[in-house]
């Protein structure tokens, strides 16, 4: 069997067809050609999470966290280990980037408020980096061919059809 085959077979469901339960908080990463995986967290555990996080001294610039963050995710991935710690720094890069970070914290915490569980997808790639709010998966790979090379990050709101528009 060829390594695509068995890395799909291992991977379990997919994520395209995976959706948030209520009282949680989930973040899909996809790095490169790596499989996209889904790390999930208690809602109400979130703002302790990002504080404590947060408060850590020493932290390095955003864009090393980003891309530390992306090599830590690729190596558990092909090692087979535990992806939480991945998952939560990559809220955090999500909930703190320099110019948009405090748009995905409220946007988060309306879901949370408002759905009882929100979902970011969270990409790099060679094209850039891209984070978004989500009900469901969403294949950001477009987003990242039509964007403007010089934006490095960019938020987004996907609603399956039917749902109601956001005012």
């Amino acid at each position: 069997m060829g390594e695509a085959k068995r890395r799909k077979r291992a991977a379990g469901p997919s994520v395209q067809n995976f959706r948030v339960p209520r009282g949680k908080l989930a973040i899909t990463i996809k790095v490169g050609d790596e499989g996209a995986s889904t790390v999930m967290i208690d809602a109400d555990m979130v703002a302790d999470i990002v504080r404590t996080i947060d408060q850590t001294a020493g932290r390095p610039p955003y864009d090393e966290v980003v891309h530390g963050l992306a090599a830590t995710f690729v190596k558990c991935k092909q090692d087979g280990t535990d992806l939480r710690s991945v998952g939560l720094g990559a809220i955090w890069t999500a909930f703190y980037h320099p110019e948009l970070g405090a748009a995905m914290r409220e946007a988060v915490s309306r879901e949370l408020r408002d759905q009882g569980k929100a979902h970011i997808i969270w990409r790099l790639s060679k094209g850039g980096f891209v984070f978004a709010l989500a009900d469901k998966f969403a294949d950001v790979d477009a987003v990242l061919a039509e964007a403007p090379k010089d934006i490095p990050s960019t938020i987004g709101r996907t609603r399956s059809e039917g749902d109601p528009k956001p005012n």
